[in-house]
């Protein structure tokens, strides 16, 4: 009862609609839910981000690869200026743009997320991805 009762809730924080639309086995209904999330009022640019990443993530899954990458490009954009700890989920990133026939962009940003290194030594491993382009 309990698990039902917390689906059916309404949405009102950033929390909400992410739990909401990671516990969907549908992604295209999680793509909605967290598009309608980008509507919230008083979201910081890192929190936009986070839902650009979110987002490009489920388009990649869908093999929507143009998609994902103009989401990644938001992401990206939004993030530029702060620091985030790496995730392995930025290899599919890299993937996607070049599967969307993007590869100068995923060499600029392979280059971009390596120089994170000096911060968080995990990105050493986005290096790899260059010999897939």
């Amino acid at each position: 009862m309990l698990i039902y009762k917390n689906y059916y809730k309404s949405l009102k924080t950033l929390s909400d609609y992410n739990n909401r639309a990671m516990r969907l086995r549908n992604k295209e209904k999680s793509l909605n839910i967290l598009r309608k999330a980008l509507s919230l009022d008083k979201l910081s640019s890192i929190e936009k981000a986070s839902l650009f990443l979110d987002i490009g993530i489920l388009h990649y899954g869908l093999k929507q690869y143009k998609e994902a990458v103009l989401s990644f490009d938001e992401a990206f954009k939004l993030s530029k200026d702060h620091k985030f700890l790496y995730e392995k989920k930025f290899q599919k990133v890299i993937k996607a743009y070049i599967y969307a026939n993007e590869k100068e962009k995923a060499k600029k940003l392979i280059e971009s997320l390596a120089s994170r290194e000096y911060y968080d030594s995990n990105f050493k491993k986005i290096k790899s991805l260059i010999k897939l382009i």
